[in-house]
């Protein structure tokens, strides 16, 4: 019977999966009739498991999706989309989901209330929030969901100030963590009102509250953000600040000791050519002289040279 209907990919032992999963040949002639012609063992095997029916292929089709393939058929049944699902999307304002968009939605445990909640969000004043559109994008509201940025997330930025953020730098601070507290922690060390980009950038990485007052503790204040992320991602830290300063540099700027750090110019460097007689290398030209080789061995060569 199932060779009749195309369906020949049959091994020894699949008879027992037919039986044993209820698959039957009237089960073979409804999903015929119903436009699933021609399907592999597989096909016939997943649907029969998860008990794909007649009313669950209509109840597609009048929902406004007529031409679903068996994998889609599949996917919706072992996720649990229900009518009542499809309604509570609907009434939060996504009446026009593509299938796949459906299913991210259930997959990430997208809901109408999650979706009300982002566009409830109120400010300080009470007035509702564009912190997250109407109209935001079925994709975006998955990231939104996928990253856990929710209603109560929102607020608590509002409450630091942060508001009307876009969607795109609402999920990256979520991503790396940013939270009230960070900011309430780089505020008290002297850091307020910082833009949201930059707070990605600071948390990505991992300046934190101590490491700026350990910078100031050195005499390294008021010192941009950005030159804070760049200090901290060379590793600049107040012991290689220390080191420097006992080999005789001890006013270098934020940016000469992220360029030292970032070419690998080191104490033991830098006394290197102190100890051959030249003192007092501006840490731009330490630099330079690092970054193209040029070593105390290679000046003492040329002494012995006659220069």
């Amino acid at each position: 019977f199932l060779g009749q209907h195309g369906i020949t990919d049959i091994d020894d032992g699949d008879d027992f999966a037919f039986f044993v999963i209820n698959i039957k040949k009237d089960y073979v002639v409804m999903l015929e009739n119903n436009g699933y012609k021609g399907l592999s063992k597989n096909d016939l095997i997943s649907m029969g498991a998860l008990k794909v029916d007649e009313p669950y292929i209509h109840f597609w089709k009048q929902n406004g999706y007529p031409d679903l393939t068996t994998e889609q058929l599949v996917s919706g049944k072992a996720l649990g989309i229900t009518a009542e699902y499809i309604s509570e999307i609907r009434k939060a304002g996504y009446n026009h989901l593509a299938f796949d968009q459906l299913v991210s939605f259930k997959a990430t445990g997208v809901t109408g209330k999650f979706i009300s909640g982002l566009h409830g969000v109120k400010t300080k004043n009470g007035k509702k929030s564009n912190v997250v559109a109407e109209n935001m994008p079925a994709e975006d509201v998955v990231s939104v969901k996928a990253l856990n940025v929710d209603a109560n997330y929102i607020n608590s930025l509002q409450k630091a100030s942060y508001t009307n953020i876009p969607l795109n730098e609402l999920t990256s601070m979520k991503a790396v963590g940013v939270s009230p507290e960070y900011i309430q922690g780089l505020s008290l060390a002297g850091y307020k009102n910082i833009p949201p980009n930059e707070l990605v950038s600071l948390k990505s990485v991992g300046v934190t509250p101590a490491y700026v007052k350990s910078l100031a503790s050195i005499g390294y204040i008021h010192i941009s953000p950005n030159e804070l992320t760049s200090m901290k991602a060379v590793g600049v830290t107040p012991e290689f600040v220390a080191s420097l300063k006992n080999s005789g540099y001890g006013h270098i700027s934020a940016d000469e000791l992220v360029s030292m750090k970032s070419v690998g110019v080191s104490p033991a460097f830098a006394k290197g050519f102190i100890d051959i007689g030249y003192r007092n290398i501006p840490g731009n030209e330490l630099v330079s002289m690092k970054s193209v080789g040029v070593t105390p061995e290679f000046a003492e060569s040329f002494k012995a040279a006659g220069y």
